[in-house]
């Protein structure tokens, strides 16, 4: 709908959707998919948009737009076999019963045969996103006056929980001739039962985030005589970190976990079950002096813009053009997700059968009922944040040769400071004897950790020859020089 309201009002308003859904019979293995028919998966979308504006002309000069837009996307990917109680049906300890995600586990050979099963994560998502926009224009003389603010409210939901149906991996152990051979064949160890190493994902794997943006501008085009014109911004931007409306959050740091928490300093209920599992101290949020979020919260997000258009002989065949401009980016909350697949919220245990052991330990049935044989880890964020942003400076010089002929020269620079970066922490130092006991915290194994500096710089000359003919036809050659690291 697009309506005039008087001579003064301007309503416009649109609702849309969008189904989409495909069906993939053999994977493609980006997710470790079988090869093999009758572990296909549904692949669906299902989008919902609304938007609505209303422009108000109060004077000729002064203009009022109003925006509003709300989006929900929901769908993911669901295996063929979802609902399927394969555990139930098969007596398979220690791996989900949530009816949502049951199907068949995930199994892996070490010889040449493909893998079957189900894939090992689930992937579904429910998002909701509501988008908030004013904007005032008003021409007051030599000035075009623009003010205005955007506010971003997001509701996250991904689902993953990894290995909730149970990953099992065969090799060709148990049917070899002799230990350590390998002579055997890793199909008939699964034919008859013997996994090699078994893994398990227990808890939520749900996560349900939050975030508010709140950014605010004013930029002004003064055209400051007839050769002269400048630009002129600045913007400050609020991006409040994600947190978990559960708190069912917790950061591995390589002494302690920090769980997010109430004010009061109390946990998520859902902790409770694997909360003796983490094998170092842990505090909560509160007590660590953190935000809930379990990054450090950052109000310094000013942007300044500053650009001019500068004529620079009497024909106006020569004009100079330069800007700057700092431009903010948010780190994907892809990052934060990974804070709600940590102890005490979720789990992903693995049993390894031991490396002499001549005879079967465990059948595919009992081996995820053994205590957890590796290391715990998990993925953390380094809790000093920054944001990410970027430097942006350009000096063009353009001149007209003849009435068709035009050549131009640009430098363009950037800087990126601040963006995510993955380490790892706790890495054990070199040296002979076991792994473990070399690292900075024996009790751990390696964290993978996202920190806040990574950075790049980028410099470039661009030349550029332009024709115009009097068809319409235009003609560019162009040559760039540039410099990344």
């Amino acid at each position: 709908m697009d309506q005039a309201v008087g001579t003064r009002d301007n309503v416009f308003a649109r609702v849309t959707y969008a189904n989409m859904a495909t069906f993939q019979p053999y994977g493609n293995t980006n997710l470790n998919e079988t090869l093999v028919p009758g572990f296909g998966y549904h692949i669906t979308t299902k989008t919902r948009n609304a938007a609505m504006s209303e422009i108000h002309v109060f004077a000729p000069n002064l203009i009022n737009e109003f925006r509003f837009g709300f989006l929900r996307v929901t769908g993911g990917q669901e295996s063929q076999n979802s609902g399927i109680d394969f555990a139930g049906k098969a007596g398979l300890e220690g791996v989900t019963r949530d009816p949502r995600k049951a199907g068949f586990p995930a199994i892996s050979f070490a010889d040449a045969y493909s893998n079957v099963g189900d894939p090992a994560n689930l992937i579904y998502r429910l998002n909701n996103s509501f988008d908030f926009f004013d904007n005032i224009s008003w021409g007051r003389g030599a000035h075009s006056l623009k003010f205005g603010t955007y506010i971003f409210r997001l509701r996250f939901n991904p689902q993953t929980s990894p290995n909730a149906r149970g990953s099992f991996s065969f090799t060709p152990r148990f049917t070899s001739s002799a230990a350590g051979l390998g002579d055997g064949n890793a199909f008939a160890d699964f034919l008859l039962g013997y996994p090699s190493s078994a893994q398990a994902g227990i808890g939520r794997g749900e996560f349900d985030g939050r975030t508010l943006w709140s950014h605010f501008y004013a930029q002004d085009d003064w055209r400051a005589n007839r050769k002269l014109t400048v630009n002129m911004g600045l913007r400050y931007e609020i991006n409040s970190q994600m947190v978990e409306a559960g708190n069912r959050f917790s950061n591995p740091e390589i002494d302690r976990f920090v769980i997010a928490s109430d004010p009061a300093g109390r946990i998520h209920p859902d902790a409770n079950a694997l909360l003796a599992l983490i094998p170092v101290p842990y505090v909560t949020s509160r007590d660590a002096g953190y935000d809930r979020s379990l990054q450090r919260p950052n109000f310094h997000r000013v942007a300044p813009r500053l650009g001019l258009a500068w004529s620079l002989d009497k024909t106006d065949r020569t004009v100079l053009h330069a800007g700057f401009g700092l431009f903010y980016n948010q780190a994907a909350y892809s990052v934060q997700e990974n804070l709600g697949l940590n102890l005490p919220f979720y789990f992903n245990k693995s049993v390894t059968v031991a490396a002499d052991a001549a005879v079967p330990t465990f059948t595919m049935t009992n081996i995820l009922l053994a205590p957890n044989t590796g290391s715990i880890g998990g993925s953390g964020l380094m809790y000093n944040y920054r944001p990410e942003y970027a430097e942006s400076w350009t000096l063009s010089l353009q001149r007209m040769l003849r009435d068709s002929w035009a050549i131009q020269a640009t430098y363009l620079g950037s800087k990126v400071v601040g963006a995510d970066d993955t380490t790892y922490i706790n890495i054990p130092e070199p040296g002979p004897g076991p792994i473990d006991a070399r690292r900075p915290n024996p009790n751990l194994s390696a964290i993978r950790t996202i920190r806040w500096d990574g950075w790049s710089k980028y410099n470039s000359l661009t030349l550029k020859l332009e024709k115009r003919y009097s068809s319409g036809l235009t003609f560019d050659a162009n040559y760039t020089w540039a410099k990344s690291l």
